[in-house]
């Protein structure tokens, strides 16, 4: 282990007792104000349906969610959405008819006292008889805390025991939800997960509709996206721009960077390291997620780090290489039962690890220099066989 890893795991350890001390008081505190709250009456056949991570998380969710008001027992009910604002764009492009009402969380304002105690208030009002926190692994400090808040009879999640946490936190919260599912296989494909647990909250085997949006026009194309939310997560750049030179050579495609604003650095350094004559067009910060969701959906092939991207890929039936850590592989990227036009390429020493356990093994911690050691010529061979299957 390097320098660096060794003081960045030492800086965690050093802030997260102060860390896990400051949400258990916010946590207190304001599920205190949640017991002054007055109390509404409640309003039958209603539910809050709570989703409030992230991005991607929200794209493996949404077949599920558009699933649950075609069941027989939610079909009559009135479901209010309390998502993340982040994705708002993808659900009102994509899904806007899922759910009847959404209550949007701006999660940057999440840390002020005002703006939580705002939403508390507004979910109080509504006398929900049911709330359903549908993550797996969820924020106490914002899934729990708004379920308290809407005093609703019954309140359905996963249990508590999928949530590493100390026991102080684990009392706390052992009454945000008076019915919990334990899931029959904790190895599930996230959204197979989420699948689960709308059928046990609707009481039947749901099927799930996919790619119910129109494909973008196709274009001799093919999209990277040299960014990722985390360092350990990252591919280096002029590994992206090494293959995009080859296979741009090879097939004629054009090459388009794609990203959000904070991925620009990545891209510079990808266009620095491309091959002059390759012909490139860096939209990087430039697309709204509607608009990245129609450009990988008129590509020939995606190459990405574990991003949003992959699952967009997904469900625009997009053939994808991903290139990951093999963190969480089994939640996020390991598309290998679920779409065959998916290829993730690992590090070999976590395929090996995976190839020996029958692929149960599970990865939990990451250091930087990891994703480093996933091979271009991996990558080439998985983007050549996608390309020359599909085309």
């Amino acid at each position: 282990m390097n320098l660096l890893n060794t003081f960045s795991r030492l800086n965690i350890a050093i802030r997260e007792p102060f860390r896990l001390r400051n949400a258990l008081q916010q946590f207190k505190h304001d599920a205190f104000f949640i017991k002054l709250l007055t109390t509404q009456s409640i309003v039958e056949n209603t539910l809050l349906l709570l989703r409030l991570d992230d991005i991607g998380d929200y794209l493996l969710f949404r077949n599920a969610l558009n699933a649950l008001k075609k069941t027989a027992k939610y079909k009559h009910y009135k479901v209010t959405l309390c998502g993340n604002l982040a994705w708002k764009s993808i659900y009102e492009f994509l899904d806007k008819n899922a759910a009847d009402e959404v209550i949007w969380i701006d999660k940057g304002k999440w840390k002020t006292e005002a703006y939580r105690f705002e939403i508390y208030t507004l979910v109080a009002s509504k006398g929900f008889a049911e709330v359903a926190g549908t993550s797996f692994v969820r924020n106490f400090t914002a899934d729990d805390l708004i379920a308290k808040a809407s005093g609703a009879p019954k309140s359905i999640g996963w249990s508590l025991g999928y949530t590493k946490m100390p026991m102080q936190m684990t009392s706390l919260r052992a009454d945000s939800f008076n019915t919990t599912f334990v899931s029959q296989n904790e190895g599930l494909f996230e959204s197979l997960r989420n699948i689960e647990f709308i059928s046990m909250l609707s009481g039947e085997n749901i099927t799930v509709k996919e790619n119910n949006f129109k494909s973008a026009k196709q274009t001799d194309s093919i999209v990277l996206f040299p960014g990722a939310s985390k360092g350990s997560k990252r591919w280096p750049a002029k590994n992206f721009a090494t293959v995009a030179s080859i296979l741009s050579d090879e097939t004629g495609f054009d090459i388009v960077i794609a990203g959000s604003e904070s991925d620009k650095q990545q891209a510079r350094e990808l266009k620095v390291n491309l091959k002059r004559k390759v012909p490139v067009k860096d939209m990087t910060g430039n697309t709204t997620l509607p608009e990245l969701i129609k450009l990988i959906s008129g590509a020939r092939l995606l190459i990405t780090n574990d991003t949003v991207a992959l699952h967009i890929a997904d469900q625009t039936k997009t053939p994808a290489v991903c290139i990951a850590n093999g963190v969480a592989h089994w939640r996020y990227t390991d598309y290998s039962k679920i779409n065959p036009d998916i290829v993730t390429v690992l590090p070999a020493a976590f395929e090996k690890k995976l190839k020996e356990s029958d692929g149960t093994y599970r990865k939990t911690t990451y250091n930087s220099s990891e994703i480093k050691l996933v091979k271009i010529a991996a990558v080439l061979y998985s983007a050549r066989s996608l390309i020359s299957r599909k085309y």
